[in-house]
């Protein structure tokens, strides 16, 4: 319902926080699928779901750089800022 909404760090900041907090849900149950699909990490995808749409509800991205210390990271950062669309990599 939210996610497919996202398409820019601005249209977070339009969400209210149990908006913000059904968004990560959708969130994590979309890793969920890709990653029983495709493979991949889940602990560090998981883990940074809230402190990401955070980030990202505070600061000015994508002006504002974030740096993750893995790639599997960055995932909920790319959809925010509209970057995560290859096929390979889709949510859907």
């Amino acid at each position: 319902m939210y996610l497919e909404k996202i398409n820019s760090p601005a249209d977070l900041k339009k969400l209210s926080l149990p908006e913000m907090t059904a968004l990560a849900e959708e969130m994590r149950e979309a890793l969920f699928n890709r990653l029983t699909k495709i493979g991949g990490h889940f602990g560090p995808n998981f883990g940074m779901v809230e402190a990401t749409i955070a980030l990202h509800y505070v600061f000015n991205s994508p002006v504002d750089k974030f740096v993750f210390d893995v790639s599997h990271q960055m995932i909920i950062s790319q959809k925010m800022n509209h970057q995560y669309s290859s096929e390979h990599h889709q949510y859907q």
